[in-house]
């Protein structure tokens, strides 16, 4: 089970590209999110991932002890395994808020766009001056407080073309799971694309002589779609588990299928609501849902990716075409575009024999040399 707690609405930043909606003050109860758990730790699954969200999670850090500490507790009261993650713009990543997050041993994503330029295009405080030098500063902190750290890059196509560029500083700081994420909303137009074709060559350049370096990475969209390649498409696990084994709270108590669905959590966001933490998830709405969106689409027959293709993937579709099961030609495309890179990368590799890319993706417990036929 992973359930996703969006702790408030109010955030530090107005990144341009946010699909949160209007920032305001409201956040979660304690009751609210003690029900949420309870509700959460109630579902058969063995293990339990608990995801502080918003906004901006780390302006609660009460909330989020208070939070860790439930979790713990019926994680011991029930014999479930608990991991706790969170990702976070970084800005706050210090102090007691840094303290929490030590002390319960989250797992933690920083966002940063970046290099510089590419980070403060959309990532910027509400007097519109960028974010680059707090995020970078957290990171650093992050680090040497907890070991390894995320990172997420949201790529759109403001900074699309910097993207090698961006890799090169994160990689610089010594993370080794990075992940590009596209912001499907962006106004992706022919020429966009095209740049980010080229973009993604690029990165896979500089991905490739991390491998050549023998620096173990595990870089996003890459590594998601040269793991469908070897088994041959995403399996039942690897897609979202949409209001089934996957659940998102809005700080009204109001339940989703997925954090990115909450948004405003206002009228626009009904059609998606599949419960309240008072009276459960609603199981004929979530079938409602998810049917349709799991349905192969008649549009996709015969795509040679189809099985690597996130067609299925509820919040992308719906953001894209106002339905959880509306495929559109511009997921498509991007998604085509991202599999012919990762494909180029991972040829490329196999055929020169690296052997840190083979130990990765062939022979991970093994760990021995082969010679690629």
């Amino acid at each position: 089970m992973h359930l996703t707690l969006s702790l408030t609405h109010e955030c530090n930043l107005r990144c341009t590209y946010c699909y949160g909606g209007e920032k305001t003050s409201r956040k979660m109860s304690a009751g609210v999110m003690d029900r949420a758990l309870d509700l959460a730790f109630g579902y058969i699954d063995p293990v339990v991932q608990v995801t502080p969200f918003g906004g901006e999670p780390l302006l609660e850090p009460d909330l989020i002890d208070a939070m860790a500490e439930g979790a713990k507790r019926r994680a011991g009261e029930t014999g479930k395994s608990l991991r706790l993650g969170i990702t976070t713009n970084g800005t706050l990543l210090k102090g007691r808020r840094l303290d929490i997050l030590e002390k319960h041993g989250f797992e933690v994503t920083v966002s940063l766009d970046g290099d510089r330029e590419s980070h403060d295009s959309a990532r910027v405080f509400p007097d519109g001056s960028g974010s680059f030098d707090a995020a970078l500063e957290g990171l650093t902190r992050a680090r040497e407080r907890l070991g390894q750290v995320r990172t997420m890059t949201v790529v759109h196509p403001g900074n699309v073309d910097r993207m090698a560029s961006s890799f090169d500083l994160i990689a610089s700081l010594g993370v080794n799971h990075i992940i590009f994420t596209l912001e499907y909303e962006s106004g992706w137009d022919a020429a966009a694309m095209k740049r980010l074709e080229s973009s993604l060559d690029a990165l896979a350049d500089r991905v490739a002589d991390q491998f050549r370096a023998e620096n173990d990475v595990a870089v996003q969209p890459f590594h998601g779609k040269i793991i469908t390649q070897l088994k041959e498409g995403y399996c039942a696990r690897d897609m979202c588990d949409f209001g089934c084994s996957e659940i998102a709270v809005a700080p009204s108590g109001s339940i989703y299928p997925c954090d990115r669905l909450i948004g405003e959590d206002g009228e626009a966001q009904r059609d998606v609501v599949i419960g309240h933490v008072d009276t459960g998830v609603d199981a004929w709405k979530v079938a409602s849902l998810r049917e349709p969106k799991d349905r192969p689409k008649r549009d996709c027959e015969g795509c040679a990716i189809l099985d690597r293709c996130m067609w299925w993937c509820g919040c992308v579709n719906r953001a894209l075409t106002g339905r959880v099961d509306g495929v559109s030609d511009l997921l498509c495309e991007l998604e085509q575009i991202q599999v012919r890179a990762a494909d180029r990368l991972a040829s490329t590799l196999y055929v020169e024999g690296n052997q840190a890319f083979l130990r990765r993706y062939y022979l991970p417990a093994a760990g021995r040399q082969i010679t690629p036929r």
